[in-house]
């Protein structure tokens, strides 16, 4: 059974004002409905119709009889609520509500059928039917739909409700696991109930435990005390509160914190309980901790140390000190080691450098010394003032570095400097000759026309020949050291960033073309490149050549590209205008067959309702009822009815398919190669509705068409125009938009522009767009020859084309044609 739609003009949409205010049945017949009819009996579903035609005053009904019709009008219907049969000729109502439940979860779904067993209604519900209404009580369809749709607002209404909730509830929960802080909560009764996930981190305790008193293991147990009484005080006050409490963390670590607590209150300004910002402190402990690293690193220093007060007098040495004097620190500790007359203080510290530390406050130097048992030994000695926060020397630091051995060391070194002086005569033999070698080849590399550069790693340029200086002005001093690319680009020759292995490049100024190569440099014989050899040769001449070449192919290439196209298009017209005429003939006989059938169905109607009429005055009231009864079993009311309706739609059906012949015949023109006159608007009618299939799913063609004089003009080439302009418009909008079609008579000329609402043009594209094969679509999808070939035509015509857009707007293709 062929499915059909039956639609009631809506006014409104399905929209509720008020999530307070229910909504009654004279409310719903203004919203607009749309209603999914499942139905295989086409009285039942008139039936059905009509009731909802008293209900609602605006609605849309879609009736399917078929399974796949349904399940198409579930994915593309989009349908407010479901009605359905449940005994199917082609499957049950039971599994139309399974599909409904699987592809439109949500909306409502009633079943109106036949008589029901009470046990099927009941399993129908409990799988997700809402109501279940018999054809026989059809006057209860309008209370079930209208209480269904109730329910349904009710139960949108209460889950938005929910989800505001929820994401309130969310966003303060989100603050606070975002923080960097460690954060709890309490409950009024001073119950912790909640832990950010820093805390959870920080202590290792999960979300599983028990927040009430897990909180408890993770502080010092010398802490808690302090810290539940600052709780408890602030819960008492409702107040604000410090506290200070050392934290373990999930590796067993005391950390300190400083906690905050501040009190919180619900909506209706109810004491709520307290939340708490923790901080750790631990790093001010920290830093005593590592002064007394500083104090054994100087006690165990390899170097010898010792501190004395203003007076020289000694309090501290370190055990390298008596290791390497060989004193002991009793003897040693509150002695003076400041000279006193000719007596000589032991240990000698200062020596005769007391004078320079009491002036200057420092001093150093190298001195040789002695240790306890009088054995000599070089020291490097550094002394230095130890002041206060007033600037006040209160201490010397004494630092004493044991040289002997870099002593003995220098001697060597002296030894074998005079062995290098002799070496150093005998190599500077040798670097005259390589000198004189160097020369030599340089003179060579300057004798080479091409342009060569020696790069380092560091992008330095370290060597050149003449031409370079040459090309560039300058001198070979200004040249060494400057980095290469920049020193090319100052001087107009601009390199790719990533230099490949050979390139061409144009200098800005001549316009001179250079050929560009790279090869790697080694310095070495483990042929480590250490940078690399840039040559560039002189190419303008030969580039000239290959460009002439190159552009004389192109241009055969587009034209043989243009005829093709051309040939295409001729070919297409034949084409049409041959199944123009194959199918008129067959299309003349089928309208003319069903004009005389419709004749026929009218003569046998007259005469079956002659012999009916005749059968009323029959005196045999049993015989009269039998016809009567046999007429309307077979349906014979409505077999004319329908008869006369299927006619009509095939003598349509005819018509459109002779419309679109004639369309196609009109567009090809293959009898219109040579120039005539023909009506703009015309061509462009023909041009829409040749194209129409490829507009009619996503566009709003708006026509806006003057009157306009006829032209002299190639019809068929204006067609081919047209249609390209109409078909790029299209693809430029990808979902829905709008296309403005519009001619105008403006002094001498005619105007014809197509406008779209489509994706725009970007401007770096919109100087190209009319180059033969520049296409911005994929591969396989343009050739880039329409626009061309269109801007071709209308030159040919000696008029203009124009373009104007705007990404993201749209675009604007206007196109000028003289009247004579």
């Amino acid at each position: 059974m062929n499915s059909k739609t039956f639609f009631i003009q809506s006014k409104t949409k399905l929209t509720f004002t008020s999530t307070n205010q229910l909504i009654s049945r004279e409310n719903y017949m203004k919203i607009e409905l749309s209603i999914l009819l499942l139905e295989d009996i086409p009285t039942d579903a008139e039936l059905i119709k009509h009731e909802i035609g008293r209900m609602s005053e605006s609605c849309r009904i879609c009736h399917v009889a078929t399974q796949a019709d349904y399940l198409a009008a579930l994915n593309e219907f989009c349908p407010d609520i479901i009605l359905s049969d449940y005994y199917l000729s082609s499957f049950s109502g039971r599994e139309a509500l399974e599909l409904a439940s699987r592809y439109s979860p949500q909306t409502p779904f009633i079943l109106v059928t036949e008589a029901l067993k009470v046990e099927t209604a009941v399993e129908c519900m409990k799988a997700g039917a809402w109501d279940c209404v018999l054809k026989d009580r059809l006057a209860h369809l309008a209370e079930a739909i209208t209480a269904v749709l109730e329910k349904k607002r009710c139960i949108d209404e209460k889950k938005q409700a929910q989800d505001a909730l929820e994401k309130s509830r969310n966003f303060y929960l989100n603050l606070f696991e975002a923080s960097p802080a460690l954060i709890w909560r309490t409950g009024p009764q001073g119950t912790f109930d909640y832990f950010n996930h820093m805390w959870l981190e920080f202590t290792g305790i999960s979300a599983d435990q028990d927040f009430a008193t897990c909180w408890k293991d993770s502080l010092h147990p010398q802490d808690i005390v302090q810290f539940l009484a600052d709780l408890v005080t602030a819960q008492e006050q409702i107040s604000s509160f410090e506290s200070e409490f050392r934290l373990r963390n999930h590796d067993g670590e005391y950390r300190r914190f400083q906690a905050f607590g501040r009190p919180f209150f619900d909506e209706q300004g109810l004491y709520g309980g307290h939340i708490g910002y923790c901080f750790d402190i631990s790093d001010r402990f920290e830093t005593e901790e590592i002064l007394r690293k500083l104090s054994r690193a100087v006690e165990q220093s390899t170097s010898a140390i010792l501190i004395t007060d203003t007076l020289g007098c000694i309090e501290y040495a370190n055990t390298s000190f008596i290791r390497m004097t060989g004193y002991k620190l009793e003897e040693i500790i509150g002695t003076s080691a400041v000279p006193s007359g000719k007596s000589i203080p032991i240990p000698d510290i200062f020596g005769a450098s007391w004078k320079t530390i009491q002036a200057h406050g420092s001093w150093s130097g190298e001195r040789l010394s002695h240790t306890s048992d009088g054995k000599p030994y070089w020291e490097l000695a550094t002394i230095s003032s130890i002041t206060d926060s007033d600037d006040v020397t209160t201490h010397y630091l004494v630092e004493l570095e044991d040289i002997t051995r870099r002593k003995e060391a220098e001697r060597e070194l002296r030894k074998s400097r005079a062995e290098l002086l002799r070496s150093h005569e005998e190599l500077h033999s040798l670097f005259t000759q390589v000198a004189a070698s160097q020369r030599e080849w340089e003179r060579t590399m300057d004798s080479i026309g091409d342009i060569v550069i020696l790069v380092n790693a560091a992008g330095k340029i370290k060597r050149c020949n003449k031409a370079l200086q040459e090309f560039t002005c300058q001198s070979y001093q200004e040249i060494i050291g400057s980095h290469w690319k920049e020193f090319l680009s100052r001087h107009g020759l601009n390199l790719p960033s990533e230099l490949p292995t050979s390139c061409e490049i144009t200098h800005e100024s001549s316009r001179r073309c250079f050929f560009c190569t790279t090869d790697p440099f080694s310095d070495n014989d483990e042929n480590e490149v250490s940078g690399f050899v840039l040559t560039l040769h002189d190419a303008t001449k030969r580039k000239a050549v290959r460009d002439e070449l190159e552009s004389a192919y192109g241009e055969l290439k587009a034209t043989q590209a243009k005829i093709v196209q051309q040939e295409k298009m001729a070919s297409i017209g034949q084409l049409a205008a041959g199944v123009a005429h194959e199918i008129n003939n067959p299309i003349g006989f089928i309208s003319s067959n069903l004009g005389t059938m419709r004749k026929y169905l009218e003569r046998l109607d007259k005469h079956i309702s002659f012999i009916t009429d005749s059968i009323e005055t029959f005196p045999d009231e049993k015989y009269r009822q039998s016809f009567l009864e046999h007429r309307k079993t077979l349906k014979i009311d409505y077999i004319f009815k329908d008869g006369r309706e299927l006619i009509d739609e095939s003598l349509d059906g005819a018509e459109r398919v002779r419309s679109i012949v004639q369309n196609l015949k009109s567009f090809s023109r293959v009898d219109e190669s040579e120039c005539k006159t023909a009506d703009i608007n015309e061509c462009l009618e023909s041009t829409i509705k040749i194209v129409w299939n490829e507009l009619k799913y996503k566009v709003n063609l708006i026509r806006d068409l003057e009157n306009l004089p006829p032209i002299r003009c190639f019809p068929q080439q204006l067609n081919q125009v047209f249609m390209n302009l109409l078909v790029n418009a299209s693809q430029a909008i990808e979902k829905q938009g709008e296309i403005r079609v519009r001619t105008w008579k403006e002094d001498d000329s005619i105007y014809a522009s197509i406008a779209d609402s489509g994706c725009g043009i970007p401007e770096g594209v919109l100087t190209r767009i009319f180059e033969p094969f520049f296409t911005t679509k994929e591969v396989g999808k343009g050739t880039g020859l329409g626009l061309s070939i269109t801007y071709d035509i209308i030159k040919k015509h000696k008029g203009d084309i124009f373009v104007e857009s705007l990404p993201g707007e749209g675009t604007t293709f206007t196109v000028r044609l003289p009247i004579q």
